[in-house]
C-alpha cells in the first residue's frame, strides 16, 4: 500500500463521481500471447465457417453466433422490468412493522397462544406414535 493512491469514496463507501477502483483499466494481454493468438486467426475463422455447414442444427448456431459476437460484438441486454404490486421485500418490512407496532401485552399473548399451539401439536404427535407404538407390539406378539 505504500504510494498507492487510494480512490475517493463518499460517507456510504462508494466511490465519488470521476474516481475508479480500478483506474489503470483492464490488464492488457502479454504481447507475446496476443501474437500467439493472432498467428491461429485465420484458421480459428476457417473451422468455423466450416461449422456452418454441419448436420447438427446445434453445431451451426454456436458457429454463427460465433461469428457474429467477433465481427459485431455481443448483443446488449435490454431489460424493460416494472415492479408492481407487493414484492417480498414489502411484505417483509410490513410484518416488521407489525410486530413493532404491537404492545407488549399483545406480543405476550400472541407467545402464549404460539406456545400453546405448539404444545397441542406436541401432544398429538407423541399420542400417534404411542398409538403406532402399540400396535406395532400388538402386531409382534400376535405373531408370536
Amino acid at each position: 500500500m505504500d504510494g498507492e493512491i487510494i480512490p475517493p469514496r463518499d460517507r456510504a463507501g462508494r466511490f465519488t463521481p470521476g474516481a475508479s477502483g480500478n483506474p489503470g483499466g483492464r490488464t492488457p494481454i502479454p504481447a507475446r500471447i496476443r501474437e500467439a493468438l493472432a498467428s491461429h486467426t485465420e484458421k480459428a475463422v476457417a473451422v468455423l465457417a466450416e461449422l456452418l455447414s454441419s448436420d447438427d442444427d446445434r453445431v451451426r448456431c454456436m458457429a454463427a453466433n460465433s461469428l457474429l459476437d467477433r465481427c459485431f460484438g455481443k448483443p446488449v441486454a435490454q431489460l424493460d422490468a416494472k415492479v408492481q404490486g407487493n414484492t417480498s421485500a414489502d411484505a417483509h418490512l410490513a410484518a416488521l412493522l407489525e410486530i413493532n407496532r404491537r404492545t407488549a401485552e399483545e406480543q405476550a399473548a400472541w407467545a402464549a397462544e404460539h406456545a400453546e399451539r405448539t404444545r397441542q401439536r406436541k401432544e398429538m404427535y407423541f399420542a400417534r406414535l404411542d398409538r403406532e407404538n402399540a400396535v406395532g407390539e400388538a402386531q409382534a406378539n400376535s405373531d408370536r
